[in-house]
């Protein structure tokens, strides 16, 4: 992708968990910006906005970032929201020349300069972003299928567990892990800690648990 003549500066960032580090250069490659660190929260953006608007005018400052993670996220919707246009570099999908300028530099602050050489010289080839929308729904599918592995898992571990220790509770519900199910095993995990429950307090519970659907005679 080769820069617009319409930028004078350049920003490049290399993002972290906890700190970023940003630099800014001119149209020759000088510093106007020594790479400096900032934390990634709100008074770190604050400092790189502050940073931007002494350098020049927003439309004239191009902006770049690599794809690390989720961790450029945030900072680019602040930037973007801000008027400044931002390309996220993609390095599995940049020149090779570009990925080895990223990616194999020494330090974090290097990182920063190469990023927005690359970005002076046009070399960068920037990675198509979701709209906000589209997002939200990748991080929410993410987040479920966390939470459903997360689930398997903990089912198995359960499973582990109390067939030994009460091998004909597998009969006894369809879903070993539904409401009713899950009271009962709360109350008494065992077969000797279920023998001593009162047989009018058990047909209680588990008549409350499922709702009326189990009555004396099930239970």
């Amino acid at each position: 992708m080769k820069a617009s003549k319409q930028y004078l500066r350049f920003c490049g960032i290399d993002m972290a968990k906890q700190k970023h580090v940003a630099c800014i250069i001119d149209q020759d490659g000088q510093y106007l910006l020594r790479p400096k660190s900032i934390r990634n929260d709100a008074d770190g953006f604050q400092q790189i906005l502050n940073c931007l608007k002494q350098t020049g005018r927003t439309k004239s400052i191009l902006t770049g970032m690599e794809a690390t993670g989720h961790y450029w996220y945030s900072l680019h919707d602040f930037l973007t929201r801000q008027g400044y246009t931002v390309a996220v570099l993609n390095p599995i999908q940049t020149a090779q020349q570009a990925k080895q300028a990223i990616r194999k530099c020494k330090t974090d602050k290097y990182d920063a300069f190469h990023i927005a050489n690359l970005l002076r010289t046009g070399q960068h080839k920037a990675a198509v972003i979701p709209g906000e929308l589209a997002m939200t729904c990748r991080q929410i599918t993410r987040l479920r299928y966390r939470i459903v592995k997360q689930g398997a898992m903990i089912k198995q571990l359960v499973n582990s567990r109390l067939h030994p220790a009460w091998p004909e509770y597998e009969g006894l519900f369809s879903n070993k892990f539904g409401t009713t199910s899950m009271k009962l095993l709360q109350t008494a995990s065992t077969p000797k800690e279920l023998m001593q429950l009162d047989p009018d307090d058990l047909s209680e519970l588990i008549h409350k648990a499922s709702r009326g659907r189990f009555g004396p005679a099930q239970t």
